[in-house]
Order: C-alpha cells, then sequence, then structure tokens
C-alpha cells in the first residue's frame, strides 16, 4: 500500500521498479537458486555432467554445463550458461573444472563413455 502511494505521487523519489532494485532481487534469488542447487547435489550419491559449447549469433562463444542427479523425487537436470568467449588456444577444460568446483561435486562424478556416432 505505501508502495503504491509513493509510487502515483508526482515527487516520489523512491521505485520499487528501478535497474540498481531489479537487478539486486534478480542477484538474490539466483544465489537462492544456487545455492538450493549446491544443496541437492552435496546429498546426491553421484553427479554427471554434460558439457557442450557454440557460438551464438553474435559469435561469442556459449558453454552449457548440465549437472545430472538424483534427488528423493528423482532425477533432475539443471543447465548453467557461460559465456566463453576466449583467446585463441585458451583451455575450455579449465572453464568446466571451475564450473565443477563451483558446485563442489568433483568426487562425485560418474561418466559412461558414448559409441558410435549421434
Amino acid at each position: 500500500m505505501h508502495l503504491e502511494q509513493c509510487s502515483s505521487t508526482q515527487n516520489s523519489v523512491f521505485s520499487g521498479l528501478s535497474s540498481d532494485i531489479q537487478n539486486d532481487l534478480i542477484k538474490s534469488i539466483a544465489q537462492v537458486i544456487r545455492d538450493e542447487i549446491k544443496s541437492e547435489i552435496n546429498f546426491a550419491k553421484f553427479v554427471s555432467v554434460i558439457a557442450d559449447e557454440t557460438p551464438d549469433i553474435s559469435h561469442r562463444e556459449q558453454m552449457s554445463v548440465i549437472f545430472r542427479y538424483l534427488t528423493k523425487t528423482g532425477i533432475k537436470e539443471i543447465c548453467r550458461f557461460s559465456d566463453v568467449t576466449l583467446e585463441p588456444g585458451a583451455d575450455l577444460s579449465q572453464s568446466i573444472l571451475e564450473i565443477i568446483d563451483q558446485f563442489n561435486c568433483k568426487e562425485k562424478l560418474v561418466g559412461r563413455r558414448m559409441m558410435g556416432p549421434l
């Protein structure tokens, strides 16, 4: 109610819709979601990771990393996108390892070798 009154007046200085407040809210929500994912991964027995990268329409390299793990309610797949526009010769594997370290799941990684063409 108070915010509605403030925003309806001409001399209002505060706006709950400012870009700074919106960005702070987005960052806070993203942190809560990351913390929940980290918690789920922490309780998971095994984690698999799939990573791929490709240029987007503006020719910037985008990498997607998918974490797949089992929770009490079933299998979850969480995708994270990163801008990995790097200098020529840079090591993409280092970028993947840094993301894995952020989720603290290196010791839980399992994998499967793919056979034949896709």
